[in-house]
């Protein structure tokens, strides 16, 4: 895996923060309004995210160029080609969608320490 940049571990944390409050994750749409209702995940309606959805709205609010090195953190932290598919999976819990962000920054985490 190629080396990340701070910009890369910044977005992972803060997309792991705004999943972190209860109700802040869902599926089949990349991120919910307060009623349930599809928005665009860098909306200011937007209150529940999907994974990919949650680091888009990080990037934008840290205003980061990019999503790619972060989307391939996960990517490797999940195991999966496709985020949004594993997001998706119908017995898929926050739980793990959690996780496999701390597995990602962890990662990061770790080499950027061992790149010093």
């Amino acid at each position: 895996m190629k080396p990340m940049t701070e910009d890369t571990l910044a977005i992972l944390k803060k997309a792991r923060e705004l999943l972190s409050r209860e109700g802040a994750w869902t599926q089949k749409a990349y991120a919910r309004d307060a009623k349930g209702f599809p928005c665009f995940a860098t909306e200011h309606c937007a209150e529940s995210w999907c994974s990919f959805g949650a680091i888009q709205a990080a990037a934008q609010s840290l205003a980061s160029p990019t999503i790619v090195d972060a989307m391939e953190a996960l990517q490797e932290a999940t195991g999966a080609s496709f985020v949004s598919q594993w997001n998706d999976h119908p017995q898929r819990q926050v739980g793990s969608v959690r996780r496999a962000f701390d597995k990602a920054i962890k990662k990061l985490e770790e080499e950027g320490t061992e790149n010093k």
